[in-house]
């Protein structure tokens, strides 16, 4: 509904709001896809499963976003030099009051969709405010405006990239789970040190760890 009203209008402002929505509709579905094909089991070509397709669907989906946002900027800073007429109407401000009642309501579900709702909610009200000067009183700042909301699509895309490249290219593991690991190591009976301690992420809840145990020269390994 806000896209089409987006284009109906000629607002640049709100396809850029409603493309923002759209990419997070994207990369629901391609998680889905994701997780889906992240299921698959080993075979004998991958070893250590499929799970890190969920992060190559989640680039790609990124990269689209990405091109979307650059997109959208070249059009806003074009209607920044030539600025058009927009055409503003209730029906649109309807619209964009009904999205961010209803990203309000989705920010009930959980605390990361409460995140990203407020950060919506605060995109579309700056296009609603636009929108309201621009329909009584005729001042228009709709290409300003598209230009911040397609600078933010760019950002969200930007940030689906910092958060798959580091499993991608293998980051090191947190603090915290190496200390888990080695207080849980250590707490076998013979055990008295461990050194090269390695672990590898190879998708979302699949990691694989190992390390050396180091135990006493006198005791008996097998028993141990």
């Amino acid at each position: 509904a806000k896209f089409v009203i987006g284009v109906i209008s000629r607002s640049i402002a709100i396809q850029a709001d409603a493309v923002n929505n759209l990419s997070d509709v994207g990369s629901s579905a391609g998680m889905i896809f994701g997780a889906k094909a992240a299921a698959k089991p080993a075979d004998r070509e991958h070893p250590y499963g499929h799970a890190r397709l969920e992060y190559i669907v989640s680039l790609a989906i990124a990269f689209i976003i990405l091109m979307v946002g650059v997109t959208l900027a070249r059009e806003a800073i074009d209607k920044i030099i030539s600025p058009e007429s927009v055409d503003y109407s209730i029906a649109m401000l309807i619209v964009l009051i009904i999205s961010m009642l209803v990203k309000l309501w989705m920010g009930f579900f959980t605390a990361a969709a409460a995140a990203d709702s407020i950060s919506d909610v605060a995109a579309t009200g700056a296009i609603f405010i636009s929108s309201v000067l621009g329909y009584f009183f005729d001042i228009n700042i709709d290409g300003y405006i598209s230009l911040a909301a397609a600078l933010f699509v760019l950002y969200s895309g930007i940030g689906i990239i910092r958060d798959v490249m580091g499993p991608l290219l293998g980051e090191a593991p947190n603090k915290e789970t190496v200390d888990e690991l080695s207080t849980l190591l250590l707490s076998y009976d013979g055990i008295i040190g461990l050194h090269d301690i390695l672990i590898h992420s190879y998708g979302p809840g699949k990691t694989i760890a190992s390390a050396h145990a180091e135990v006493r020269a006198d005791c008996d390994l097998l028993h141990t």
